[in-house]
């Protein structure tokens, strides 16, 4: 028998910085969202391109499907992980036994 452990980690890529200069371009009803959210910080900051509304906002962490979120979550895991006393690669086989992660 096989012990299993599961753990979510809410807002996980949020919690990583972006440290590239990645810019959001918001378009539609999103744009309504971010200026009923806070409207004071928004609300100037809204542009328009060939009639079009835009937003354009600079990413400070990182976003869930940006192409680097991933790996920029990973690495400030593998940080905590190890500041922690783990043997990383050790706690990588409990979560992903059928991965190698010499060279990531």
């Amino acid at each position: 028998m096989q012990n299993v452990a599961v753990c979510n980690v809410a807002g996980a890529f949020l919690k990583a910085e972006q440290p590239d200069f990645v810019v959001l371009r918001v378009t539609g009803p999103a744009i309504d969202a971010f200026v009923k959210a806070n409207e004071q910080k928004y609300k100037e900051f809204i542009t328009r391109e060939n009639g079009t509304r835009l937003l354009y906002l600079q990413l400070l962490k990182a976003m869930y499907g940006t192409l680097t979120a991933a790996l920029f979550w990973y690495r400030m895991f593998a940080e905590f992980i190890i500041e922690m006393g783990f043997d990383l690669d050790a706690v990588l086989m409990i979560f992903f036994p059928i991965c190698s992660w010499k060279e990531v």
